[in-house]
């Protein structure tokens, strides 16, 4: 069972693991490797911190459209990592809601997306006059973030919480990708969402779910992602290719 931790009640949100800008472990990693390369690696390890940053800029803000929601109790918690066996869920925020427990996977996008009425979503890139040049499909992430529902799930189940409810949202962390989905089924337009937007669909989300937490019963699970948490750390030299000076 997930050990009880007592708690006084909420009545607004905690972010027991928030968004971390100055100390990322990847960003220090990368920065550490910059003195142990030569000047093309060194090219390599200055674009994946740009790629790091970038999606960090787009988690911070989301977490900033969250912090605006001050009266709705809530647990958050920023890029949690699960392992159940086999299965890996790496997710980018977990709210511990009253009624519910919301997975949210932020996506920073290059290009716009449209998405069919089969759910299908197709990546198009524009040049400067907005004519589309390129097409491609991709990935659903609601697909993927359903993978990571479920994994939750019965990561909480053999812990010994018995009624358990979930929501996903899929988030758009930047301004300029523009996502049409007007034909898109109602069930893939209702998880979709620009960031801007966000706090006002999180108040929305419902609370007719059959499940309610506790003060208690919301810290027990939250604490449980915290302490479940297992990081990834990157083999950087592997990845880039990197040849490291003696």
């Amino acid at each position: 069972m997930i050990d009880t931790l007592m708690g006084e009640t909420m009545s607004e949100p905690e972010f027991i693991k928030p968004v971390n800008v100055e100390d990322n472990k990847q960003v220090i990693q990368l920065n550490e490797l910059l003195d142990k390369v030569g000047d093309n690696d060194k090219e390599k390890i200055n674009e994946e911190i740009l790629k790091v940053k970038s999606g960090i800029s787009g988690e911070k803000n989301i977490e900033f459209e969250l912090k605006q929601i001050r009266d709705m109790p809530f647990y958050c918690l920023h890029d949690i990592r699960l392992v159940n066996g086999e299965e890996v869920a790496q997710i980018d925020f977990i709210l511990v809601m009253r009624n519910t427990i919301l997975i949210l996977e932020s996506k920073r996008m290059t290009g716009n997306v449209s998405i069919d009425n089969e759910g299908n979503f197709v990546r198009q890139y524009q040049d400067y006059k907005h004519n589309v040049y390129k097409k491609e499909g991709m990935y659903s992430p609601i697909t993927q973030n359903k993978r990571h529902v479920d994994i939750v799930s019965r990561m909480l189940e053999k812990a010994g919480v018995k009624k358990l409810a979930f929501a996903q949202l899929i988030v758009i962390a930047n301004d300029k990708t523009v996502v049409d989905k007007r034909f898109a089924p109602k069930n893939v337009k209702e998880v979709i969402v620009k960031y801007d937007q966000l706090s006002e669909k999180v108040r929305n989300i419902p609370t007719d779910t059959g499940v309610t937490f506790n003060d208690t019963e919301m810290k027990e699970i939250a604490n449980f992602f915290l302490l479940n948490n297992n990081p990834i750390k990157f083999n950087y030299v592997e990845k880039l290719g990197l040849k490291l000076s003696e």
